[in-house]
């Protein structure tokens, strides 16, 4: 994600004493913490409303907050604005009340300060525009240099996967999900096209979130030697469903 500095000092109003960093520091400090890996649940409402819109739609979210001094924790978070992209006015209330809801909630419940930023007493943050994309490379240089402060898109790309769940769920469900999306996938191969390209897009979504859990579960020092086979036999089947779901849509699972 992208920042223009002199647009983040502007949003900026900092509850300091004279020892509190300069209006420039906070701008970076801001510009490092308000990052994806920062705003995980951020994303994840991006990502859940961008694959229900059937991969489709872009948003200007224009954002207030504090930051906790000491702690890094987000709070009093509302939304001004979510700009249509596509309209250039503000979007539907009731056909993105979900939306709303969700980002506010998260960056209520967001902490920056882990490796991001623990300024010394709160700053208030006004007007940051967060830009919600599909986040290609090529979308994500363009769209920096021009509209907003931040670029949430959904993970990198969509080879990345756009699953928005950390740690992964539990593999059982998602291998009765992985199921389901393949054989919703295989059902409108030749009635839908744009329907079964989503249905393959979820496949792989979840499919690589299932190599994530396997992966996580297999580190487990307790696991049995039994289990422990197991999992790695599973994993190694779901690491090669990825990349074969991976080739139909254009992707190469990252490693």
């Amino acid at each position: 994600m992208t920042f223009r500095t002199r647009t983040l000092i502007a949003a900026l109003t900092a509850a300091c004493t004279f020892s509190c960093a300069s209006q420039q520091e906070l701008a970076d400090q801001l510009s490092k913490a308000t990052s994806q890996a920062h705003l995980r649940k951020v994303v994840a409402c991006w990502e859940h409303e961008f694959e229900a819109a059937g991969f489709a739609g872009a948003y200007v979210a224009v954002v207030n907050f504090t930051i906790e001094g000491g702690t890094g924790r987000m709070h009093a978070a509302s939304l001004e604005q979510l700009i249509d992209t596509s309209t250039k006015s503000e979007a539907d209330s009731s056909a993105t009340k979900q939306l709303r809801q969700c980002l506010v909630d998260a960056l209520n419940s967001s902490n920056v300060g882990p490796g991001g930023m623990k300024p010394a007493s709160d700053v208030h943050v006004r007007g940051m525009r967060i830009l919600l994309r599909d986040a290609s490379r090529e979308a994500r240089a363009k769209a920096s240099e021009r509209e907003a402060n931040i670029l949430i898109g959904p993970r990198a790309d969509r080879c990345q996967g756009m699953y928005g769940h950390d740690p992964p769920r539990e593999a059982t469900k998602l291998f009765a999900e992985l199921d389901e999306a393949q054989n919703k996938a295989a059902s409108l191969k030749s009635e839908d096209a744009d329907g079964h390209a989503r249905a393959l897009q979820r496949s792989y979504d979840v499919a690589l979130e299932l190599q994530e859990r396997l992966a996580l579960d297999a580190t487990q020092t307790d696991l049995p030697a039994a289990s422990r086979k197991r999992t790695i036999e599973l994993l190694t089947r779901a690491s090669e469903t990825a990349r074969r779901i991976g080739k139909l849509i254009g992707c190469i699972p990252p490693a």
